[in-house]
């Protein structure tokens, strides 16, 4: 399905033919890498969104924005009997405040075949959402701290994120900020130190249980 709205032409993932979704695949990825620094499973998620010989799952569709060829916004959506979600909506800052963010949504309820799916999104990104989120209705639910990435919150919206056992469950709080102070007060902090000394913790109490 292809729809156009002011030179903008919106493309469904799942219509375009195996040579074009393989050509696209690649584009994508390079378009939303930097979602890599927010979430660290983010490639490995993206991986999973195609099939082994590279067709989109059944239940995901990923519609695009673009101007000629360059792609100016995507949204990714899953539709399963117990869940509908929006995985992930981004514009291009240039193509910003000129209506995709609307469009990309309201193509996706179509595609969902619902008006207030399940999404996510980062605290300290609500600000550059919540018109979106207002302008539909969008209620928000839950907030998950650590959910995705250690220190950091999810504001869930539309319904409620699963339970997920994360090695949290074994580290407290008081370790994790014990653990970032020592390392700020001896001048080597770093998000990938304070993990990697989290996971030494961690696989220290899980040995002793």
């Amino acid at each position: 399905m292809k729809k156009m709205s002011n030179c903008l032409q919106y493309v469904h993932f799942s219509d375009l033919s195996p040579s074009e979704q393989n050509l696209y695949r690649i584009k994508l990825y390079s378009f939303l890498r930097r979602l890599v620094l927010e979430y660290h499973n983010f490639n490995k998620w993206y991986q999973k969104l195609f099939t082994d010989d590279g067709t989109l799952n059944a239940d995901r569709e990923i519609i695009l924005c673009q101007i000629k060829d360059e792609i100016a916004g995507i949204i990714i959506l899953k539709r399963q009997t117990d869940e509908r979600k929006i995985c992930t909506l981004r514009v291009a800052k240039k193509f910003q405040n000129q209506g995709i963010a609307s469009r990309l949504v309201e193509l996706g309820f179509e595609w969902l075949e619902d008006e207030k799916p399940l999404i996510t999104v980062h605290k300290a990104k609500i600000q550059q959402f919540e018109p979106l989120f207002k302008k539909y209705g969008f209620q928000i639910e839950q907030q998950m701290r650590n959910y995705y990435q250690v220190f950091s919150t999810e504001l869930v919206y539309n319904g409620a994120l699963p339970d997920k056992k994360i090695f949290f469950n074994h580290i407290e709080l008081n370790d994790i900020q014990r653990i970032t102070y020592t390392l700020i007060k001896n001048n080597c902090y770093s998000l990938n130190r304070v993990v990697n000394e989290c996971m030494m913790l961690w696989w220290n109490k899980v040995r002793s249980i």
